[in-house]
């Protein structure tokens, strides 16, 4: 028997909410509080509705009594509720209005139209993908994140043994981490940043907040404002979803077709399916001009100078040229005209106010390339934003 996590509202019996466990049981909802008091609620006759936004929160109540109402995001728990026979078509319900709602300015025979002309794989480009990634929750960006990283570290040849923990190292990040994460704002996302001992020179990120910066990347670096520069694009990768959008375009018919019919738990579950594959899926041109364009944005709102992003890409762009970084490349295509394109950036938008990074460039590349094996290093930039 599935078990979620939610809270309940009992008119007479709390204040306010309170936080219960809950569970499936002869065709009820179960909400058992802390005191083992159990409530339940036939689902034949209940109710539902949908608040807030990206993370959704289900307000469940029954027609019996409208004061009782049981709140929940737990994205598993409503899959298994999704499955149950009594309840299964009222829950899409909600889906299919909120996807017609997105889809109200698409002209139906106008889509009817590409989808035979063209075939079904060529919706899953550009707009439609993005309409698509509107659906799904970011709860889903956090289990895919959650679930790829050991696969990403094992896809480098490293594993948690490399993540390091040197207190003096993880505080000089924090001196680039805290700014841009202030930069970003108010985010459903949980961004983390692991430092890992790997010589490979490498960066990248995991839907759901989870940033990889590997050592190698630092000790080729030749200032903090370039490896800012990186960690901005790569803030971007997450907060646009980009790799949630690549996993979409891997959706096969059946999938577009639960989509249209608001069977978004199918959805999900396929996304998930496929979390072991996110290490090996690079992303587009379109996608790295998108995490060039707000990554310099998201620099200069932080207070950094962009041209250590130009930099870095620029010298990178070099020596792609004398075959030094295939690795590199392989996840982050380089070329003359991208470096262009940034230079211009710097040309047409300014560079804001920046500040120095105060840390002692030199003698911190010199202790990241002294580093052993060390255990447990992640930095919670949530840390950074007090």
């Amino acid at each position: 028997m599935k078990h979620g996590k939610g809270e309940i509202v009992v008119k007479g019996v709390s204040q306010g909410r309170e936080k219960c466990s809950l569970c499936l049981r002869r065709g009820a909802l179960v909400a058992v509080l802390a005191d083992g008091k159990e409530v339940e609620l036939s689902l034949r006759d209940l109710e539902y509705d949908v608040q807030g936004y990206g993370e959704k929160e289900f307000v469940f109540s029954s027609r019996q009594d409208p004061h009782l109402r049981i709140f929940t995001r737990d994205v598993k728990f409503l899959q298994e509720l999704s499955k149950v026979p009594e309840f299964q078509q009222k829950f899409f319900v909600y889906f299919k209005r909120e996807l017609k709602a997105k889809l109200k300015k698409v002209v139906l025979p106008i889509f009817l139209l590409i989808l035979v002309a063209v075939g079904v794989p060529y919706l899953m480009l550009g707009p439609f993908v993005s309409l698509t990634v509107g659906l799904v929750p970011v709860s889903v960006d956090k289990e895919l994140g959650k679930s790829s990283f050991s696969a990403s570290l094992e896809a480098l040849g490293s594993g948690e043994k490399d993540l390091v923990e040197d207190k003096e190292i993880l505080r000089n990040l924090e001196r680039i981490t805290g700014p841009l994460f202030r930069a970003v704002g108010e985010s459903e996302f949980e961004f983390r940043l692991y430092f890992v001992k790997n010589e490979m020179v490498n960066a990248f990120a995991l839907p759901g907040g989870r940033i990889i910066l590997l050592s190698g990347l630092v000790e080729k670096a030749e200032s903090a404002e370039e490896v800012a520069g990186v960690l901005a694009h790569e803030l971007v990768h997450v907060l646009q979803r980009h790799s949630v959008q690549n996993l979409l375009r891997q959706a096969n018919v059946w999938i577009l077709a639960t989509i249209v019919v608001g069977d978004i738990s199918s959805l999900t579950t396929f996304l998930l399916g496929y979390a072991g594959n996110i290490a090996a899926l690079g992303f587009s041109r379109v996608m790295e001009r998108e995490a060039d364009e707000l990554g310099y944005e998201l620099l200069v709102r932080a207070g950094f100078h962009p041209r250590g992003l130009v930099e870095f890409f620029r010298r990178l762009s070099k020596e792609k040229r004398e075959g030094t970084l295939e690795r590199f490349l392989s996840t982050h295509p380089l070329s003359r005209e991208r470096v262009r394109y940034l230079e211009a950036l710097m040309r047409e938008r300014g560079v804001g106010n920046p500040r120095s990074i105060e840390i002692d460039w030199e003698a911190f590349r010199k202790r990241v390339g002294s580093l052993g094996k060390e255990l447990g290093g992640e930095l919670d930039l949530k840390l950074s934003q007090n």
